[in-house]
Formats: structure tokens, C-alpha cells, sequence
């Protein structure tokens, strides 16, 4: 199963209606079969989607983003992120 993902920034209702339809758009252009996504402050690095879609993954799955910093702000935090579908 293909599995979008993506994360937008709590500025305003208008913009995060808009990145919504723009990131799904997107990732449905390119098979996702579900998508999920996050809204948050930007200073926050919790993703309660993200973790959940995490737990969900199987070996044969794919999970699509738009971008490295939107399941992670760092290489360490996207490691950590990797190691914890490992276990």
C-alpha cells in the first residue's frame, strides 16, 4: 500500500485548506492510496499522524512526502523516525 504523508503549519484556516488540497492533490497524482497529515505549530516536532501511520507500515508499503522536514527537522530526528518502524 502506498502511503501519503504530510505536515502543514497552523498559520491560518485558509492556508492550511489550501496546502491540504495542494499535498493531496499531489500525492494522489502519485498513487497514494491514503493520506494522512498533521497540523501543527512549527516550533512543535510532535506528529500524532505521523507516529500512528508509522505503526501501520508494512515491509512491502510505501509512505510518500513532499519533503524531508515534514516528518523531521533533522537527518537525526527522521533517523530516530526510521529506527522506530525498525523495531
Amino acid at each position: 500500500m502506498v502511503y501519503g504523508y504530510f505536515r502543514v503549519t497552523a498559520v491560518n484556516k485558509n492556508r492550511i485548506e489550501r496546502l491540504q488540497k495542494e499535498y493531496e492533490e499531489l500525492m494522489y497524482s502519485l498513487d497514494a492510496d491514503a493520506i494522512c497529515y498533521d497540523v501543527a505549530d512549527g516550533s512543535k516536532s510532535d506528529r500524532p499522524k505521523l507516529m500512528e501511520l508509522v505503526e501501520k507500515l508494512g515491509n512491502e508499503d510505501s509512505l510518500l512526502i513532499p519533503s524531508l522536514v515534514h516528518i523531521a527537522y533533522s537527518v537525526r530526528e527522521a533517523l530516530e523516525l526510521i529506527e522506530c518502524h525498525r523495531r
